[in-house]
């Protein structure tokens, strides 16, 4: 194509295929030996890479006296920990809860969770589903501070865990959902839980 043809055709073509590009990337880095990368319309807050400095060190079951570390070494015993592993661990239980409702049998889970407080508890099985949660639950922190900060296109990307900025559905609950219908599917179960049995969970649980 001339570069004539390319000024004669029509400017809404042009703009329509431009609005459907993806956002550029403004960030890559690790959560836990996961790949990060966000798309986004804006530069992302130094907020987003605090919190990221903050997750990879409470949550890295490797380093000493760490949320994970407490929790896997002292299994049922009530700990302070950061506000993000009492969201972590909020939406490990929420996943517990979704996969009895879809017919599924987890096994007896015990845990305590006070927010207010910032303190919990967890057994091993508890601790697994939130270890296996850790990075869809940081991309939906991520968006939090994305949305605060008025970035409201792109996604966010943590291992395998996609947010779309925008999208009513959270990391971990999408995650959630597809780890069931995976499990049903394997074992020739009939039907799966939805995105909406799984929001009405969530709304449950606050």
């Amino acid at each position: 194509m001339t570069s004539t043809s390319t000024l004669d055709r029509p400017t809404g073509d042009i703009v329509g295929s431009a609005r459907h590009q993806a956002p550029p990337v403004v960030y890559t880095g690790l959560l836990l030996g996961h790949p990060v990368v966000v798309e986004a319309d804006q530069p992302l807050p130094v907020t987003a890479a605090d919190l990221l400095d903050q997750l990879n060190t409470q949550w890295d079951v490797r380093q000493r006296h760490s949320d994970f570390d407490r929790i896997n070494h002292y299994p049922n015993v009530v700990i302070s920990v950061s506000q993000p592993t009492c969201l972590l661990l909020d939406n490990a239980l929420a996943a517990i809860h979704l996969a009895r409702v879809a017919g599924l049998q987890p096994g007896p889970c015990q845990a305590i969770l006070d927010h207010r407080r910032g303190r919990i508890g967890a057994d091993p099985d508890v601790a697994a589903a939130m270890a296996r949660l850790a990075p869809a639950t940081a991309a939906d922190l991520l968006a939090d501070i994305c949305l605060a900060a008025g970035i409201s296109t792109g996604s966010i990307r943590v291992g395998t865990a996609v947010h779309v900025l925008g999208h009513p559905i959270e990391a971990w609950l999408s995650q959630t959902t597809s780890d069931i219908t995976l499990h049903r599917r394997l074992h020739g179960e009939i039907g799966m839980a939805t995105p909406a049995e799984g929001r009405l969970v969530a709304e449950v649980r606050r």
